[in-house]
């Protein structure tokens, strides 16, 4: 088992929810492993997204092309294939673009594809084994696979949540550490921790949206993200 490799849907210039998901997803499949973000599209907004997941990611690449504007599951199939390696692990949303991309390059990459993950058990020398649900999920199964020469994975959406969330309000400069599960902020703002991104988006519809925010994402004892936004 190599790298783990995760593909990050965007729209508009940004990212989406999965791509913290994704990475917190890897750091329990293949722990020390180097995590790169797959991102692909064209233009100013791909370079946005980019930027953004380079505070996350171990290292971004970026697969600009006209083609790419558009998510398109077989075009961005046939990008992929041409520049992934092989023997590594890609982690890819579990929605309807997913399942589109995932089986298709599966087989493309000649490994193993494992749909809808919700838990990870362990990893067993090359063996990994994970949690599936199935019957619309009134039957939980676990599951192994052989990783050793690589994977594509589903990830369950809203599964994976990183430790903490916060919200800065204000053009300010922040300097944050995450001490005993407790954030220290260096400078001003007023910070609110939630615990899934189902508040935020509530927070954020109900907050003045001309109100420049800083927004925060902790977790694992790292900042994962933060991105200055004015609506």
């Amino acid at each position: 088992m190599g790298e783990v490799f995760a593909y990050i849907k965007h729209a508009q210039g940004v990212a989406d929810d999965s791509a913290l998901e994704l990475i917190v997803a890897a750091k329990k499949i293949a722990p020390g492993a180097p995590v790169t973000a797959v991102v692909t599209g064209s233009g100013a907004d791909l370079d946005k997204v980019c930027t953004a997941m380079a505070a996350v990611y171990n290292a971004v690449w970026k697969i600009d092309n006209a083609a790419l504007a558009y998510p398109n599951a077989e075009v961005v199939r046939k990008a992929l294939v041409n520049v992934l390696p092989a023997g590594n692990i890609v982690l890819l949303p579990h929605d309807t673009f997913g399942m589109d991309l995932g089986p298709g390059l599966s087989i493309k990459m000649n490994v193993p594809f494992v749909a809808d993950i919700v838990g990870v058990d362990g990893v067993d020398g090359g063996t990994l084994k994970v949690v599936r649900q199935e019957f619309s999920g009134q039957v939980s199964t676990h599951v192994t696979c052989d990783i050793s020469g690589g994977a594509v994975m589903n990830v369950r959406g809203g599964v994976f949540f990183p430790h903490g969330f916060g919200i800065i309000i204000g053009r300010v400069k922040i300097v944050v550490q995450l001490q005993e599960g407790r954030a220290q902020v260096g400078k001003g703002g007023e910070i609110r921790f939630f615990r899934a991104f189902i508040h935020i988006q509530r927070f954020l519809i109900m907050a003045d949206r001309k109100i420049p925010f800083f927004l925060l994402l902790v977790g694992e004892g790292q900042v994962l993200m933060g991105s200055l936004f004015v609506r």
